[in-house]
């Protein structure tokens, strides 16, 4: 168990709120563990049962597909099974015909309800209950045993924080170029990834374009349409009128 390791269980529903969360620890110092660090090309679920059990905390982003969720479930199961802080964050009310999962429901819930919560406030008591992160060199020296271990490279958060601090990094001896190397080749792969992103994003834009204009296309006949019906429909009243009025003469 790492006494530091804190690890992320969420909804895919929940997928924006469990990154945003993830990635301001992890800014913090806080070593974070949540599935966008699988290692491709491997089984993900040995890997997330391991990170549980290399964890002392889990954080249980609660709404009402996180409570549906199996594989949710299954995480919380698995972290009260090993004696770990449980810390159940409310994002989103249960449905009337749900139930809190029985590890959870003694547990008072940390309130950060969405769009009743302010999340900064939310967030700075919440690293209040989680104590203190690890310091700045010992976090990127977690993340180098991670590297030498796996390969796993990086993120963009991990990367500034690296840049924010470098000055006062002291890597451990003989690491120093095990180290930078981990930081070269986790920038080449996010710029590669950025510009990836970018050619697809300009695909997308092209895609939405095209789809606007055919919208606008179907937009126009069905304006023309609705008109030819109405001149037909006014059509029909006005030729009943003088049928009817011929009728009664």
């Amino acid at each position: 168990m790492n006494e530091k390791q804190i690890f992320i269980s969420y909804s895919r529903k929940n997928r924006d709120f469990a990154l945003r969360l993830y990635n301001n620890l992890l800014m913090d110092g806080y070593w974070v563990w949540m599935d966008v660090r699988l290692k491709e090309a491997m089984e993900w679920r040995p890997q997330i049962d391991d990170n549980i059990k290399r964890s002392n905390k889990c954080i249980v982003i609660l709404s009402p597909d996180a409570i549906d969720s199996r594989w949710v479930n299954h995480e919380i199961s698995m972290a009260h099974g090993r004696g770990q802080h449980i810390i159940p964050i409310r994002l989103q009310k249960p449905r009337a015909d749900q139930e809190l999962p029985i590890c959870v429901e003694p547990i008072q819930l940390f309130n950060m309800l969405e769009g009743e919560v302010d999340y900064d406030r939310a967030l700075k008591k919440l690293r209040d209950i989680l104590g203190e992160p690890l310091d700045i060199e010992q976090h990127l020296h977690e993340m180098l045993i991670h590297y030498r271990v796996s390969k796993m490279l990086l993120g963009a958060v991990a990367i500034r924080l690296y840049d924010k601090h470098k000055k006062d990094i002291s890597w451990p001896e003989g690491q120093e170029a095990l180290g930078l190397d981990m930081i070269a080749k986790s920038r080449r792969a996010l710029h590669e990834y950025w510009e990836k992103y970018a050619e697809l994003e300009k695909e997308n834009s092209s895609y939405r374009g095209e789809i606007d204009t055919l919208k606008k296309q179907d937009e126009r006949k069905m304006s023309f349409l609705r008109s030819a019906l109405a001149f037909l429909v006014f059509v029909d009243i006005v030729a009943a009128f003088y049928v009817a009025a011929y009728l009664l003469k």
